[in-house]
This record gives C-alpha cells, sequence and structure tokens, in this order.
C-alpha cells in the first residue's frame, strides 16, 4: 500500500491465491495441496480433498479466466477418474461439463457446502 498500485498489480495473483487459501484453510476437514506436472509448466493451483472426492482448483485474478492446465488435468490426464473442476475468479457463477466457475465472493458459502 505504501508504494503505490503497481505492487498491487505485479502481485495480484498471487494476493488472490492467497485469499483462496484463507478461505479454505478455516474447514479442518479439507486436505489442501498443490500439484505441478514434471517436465512441464503445468499446474494446478489446489488440490483439496474432501472425504473421497478430489477437488482440481483453478484461481484467477484477471479477466483472462482460462484455464489451460485445468482443462488438461481434467479431461486429458486424469480421464475417466470422474474429476470436475473448480476455478475461483471474479467472473460470476458458471457451469461447463467438465468445470464451474465460482465467484470469489461465494468460495466460503461453497466449502460450507463441501464440507457438511
Amino acid at each position: 500500500m505504501l508504494i503505490g498500485n503497481s505492487v498491487f498489480s505485479e502481485f495480484k495473483g498471487a494476493f488472490t491465491e492467497n485469499y483462496v487459501l484463507e478461505q479454505m484453510v478455516v474447514f479442518p476437514d479439507l486436505s489442501i495441496g498443490y500439484y505441478s506436472k514434471e517436465n512441464s509448466s503445468m499446474e494446478i493451483d489446489f488440490i483439496v480433498q474432501s472425504d473421497d472426492r478430489l477437488l482440481p482448483i483453478e484461481v484467477k485474478a484477471e479477466k483472462n479466466v482460462k484455464s489451460k492446465s485445468l482443462r488438461q488435468f481434467i479431461t486429458v490426464d486424469n480421464t475417466g477418474r470422474d474429476l470436475y473442476g473448480y476455478r475461483f475468479s471474479m467472473q460470476g457463477y458458471e457451469r461447463q461439463d467438465w468445470m464451474s466457475n465460482i465467484p470469489l465472493y461465494a468460495i466460503e458459502p461453497f466449502l460450507h457446502h463441501l464440507s457438511s
């Protein structure tokens, strides 16, 4: 805040991921991890385990919400495993065949629904 707006735009993604993590850690029954593929730039921001379900989660802070890594993880690398992805972003709620977008303001109710 003291050094101007550039720090907020430069680290917007990290701040947004941290915000999402802070929303998740208050649910003790969620196991939270990270995934990256060896020899690739592919990464998934969070892999959350809730009971016997794995939830791959991508976090986006910009208007560009393409989720190339998440799409590959769901539709190519884990095809046949019945995984469904989630993207948390500034966009509104949207459901697709392989992924749903959850608005950042709705993370807590979404997680509460998962853990109940």
